[in-house]
């Protein structure tokens, strides 16, 4: 768990405008919102294990299955709360897919990445 906080903490630095799913949704002060697939692909991508997808009110949302069978959320903050995540028809997702196509998801990804790999170099 300690790794996961201090995944967390890096992530807070690195969450920015470029990497946020709707431009105007982010909010420095809020800035897990809108953050969930880039940063389900990271940890995936750290730790292994799978990607989750579900539904919290409206709205679609990712989180990591890890290889142990923890479910992890470094992102859940973002919701007030009031609706709990529910499974969705798509229950995971390829890893491959989300790195190899060159679409908007991806180019976030790879921003969100970037600005984690130097943010660990820092120490």
């Amino acid at each position: 768990m300690i790794k996961l906080r201090e995944i967390r903490k890096k992530l807070e630095k690195c969450w920015c405008r470029e990497t946020v799913w709707h431009k105007p949704m982010w909010n420095p002060d809020h800035p897990s919102k809108g953050q969930c697939y880039v940063t389900a692909i990271l940890i995936q991508n750290i730790l292994g294990g799978k990607l989750v997808a579900g539904i919290v009110g409206c709205d679609q949302h990712y989180w990591n299955k890890l290889p142990d069978g923890i479910e992890v959320d470094l992102t859940s903050d973002q919701f007030d709360g009031g609706d709990g995540i529910h499974p969705h028809p798509r229950s995971t997702i390829v890893y491959s897919k989300a790195i190899t196509n060159s679409n908007r998801r991806c180019k976030r990804y790879l921003i969100l990445k970037e600005k984690y790999l130097e943010e660990t170099n820092r120490y």
